[in-house]
């Protein structure tokens, strides 16, 4: 027919698993908790918790010239393990000031030990064995200096490049930077460990206390029309005052500015990561009874 009428049809959908189980989990944990003088109270614990029979599609399984969507089934492992840490010193409660001071640490490392993924290229391009969520992205060696520099590294294919934009590395030294050269960068959002450090202080009606938290581990990305300069109709912002030009060749962190649509330099890359790590006091507070 060459008339643009619409014609039903019924086409074979995703292959069903009749079999799907639960996920399985198994924890375990060793602690211990003591008080010695009864002043100094120490809470230590150390844990594992692998979940078994996740979700997850068969790629590794089933190859996919079988021609057809493949359903989840129950393939995937994953193994958490960390360590928590709690100290705490207490005064004599017969002194005229009283106080108590605690600090803890906790940390905790996921780690994927099997999700069934495709056969890549290049080992680094694996989530097996990394963490769950791991970014994976090009690595930025910093900006191009002038046209020398570009003409002597590898080809980046995304578009065509200018001194001041972002030079990336050649994972897989085949000359040519792509989407194969992609590999892992930073850390997730969530962090890794976490500090905290409170206390309180008593004195004849006067009290004092606050409570203090950093965290370490974490990765966050300069993403969207804020960081990225004139990109889909967007504005710039103060950060690209240290844009390259010519002129700040050598102290720019920026690339230059473009009007069009950089396919270079706004990739996916450890360009626009920063650490994420911070201390932030969350509470302080002073009082008269």
């Amino acid at each position: 027919s060459n008339t643009n009428s619409q014609v039903s049809g019924i086409a074979e959908g995703p292959l069903a698993n009749p079999n799907v189980i639960w996920e399985k989990g198994r924890k375990m944990n060793f602690g211990i908790d003591m008080t010695i003088l009864d002043r100094v109270v120490v809470s230590a614990d150390i844990f594992e918790n692998r979940r078994t029979d996740i979700l997850t599609t068969p790629n590794r399984a089933v190859p996919q010239y079988l021609g057809v969507t493949l359903p989840l089934l129950n393939d995937g492992e994953v193994r958490n393990r960390g360590f928590e840490l709690t100290t705490r010193f207490n005064s004599k409660p017969s002194s005229e000031l009283t106080y108590s001071i605690q600090a803890s640490v906790w940390s905790a490392k996921n780690e994927i030990i099997f999700n069934s993924e495709p056969i890549r290229l290049y080992e680094y391009q694996q989530q097996t064995g990394r963490q769950i969520g791991q970014p994976f992205g090009l690595v930025a060696l910093g900006l191009f200096k002038d046209q020398s520099d570009i003409d002597n590294s590898p080809t980046q294919i995304f578009t065509a490049v200018q001194p001041g934009d972002i030079k990336y590395k050649d994972l897989n030294t085949d000359g040519v930077i792509d989407q194969q050269d992609a590999g892992p960068i930073g850390n997730t959002s969530m962090p890794t460990t976490t500090y905290s450090l409170s206390s309180k202080f008593n004195y004849k009606g006067f009290d004092f206390s606050f409570f203090l938290q950093a965290v370490t581990g974490r990765t966050v990305y300069f993403g969207g029309s804020y960081f990225h300069a004139f990109q889909n109709n967007g504005q710039v912002s103060d950060i690209a005052l240290g844009r390259w030009t010519p002129e700040t060749a050598s102290t720019a962190d920026f690339p230059r500015l473009s009007a069009s649509n950089n396919l270079n330099n706004y990739r996916y890359s450890s360009f626009w990561q920063r650490d994420g790590s911070f201390v932030k006091l969350r509470n302080v507070e002073i009082g008269y009874t």
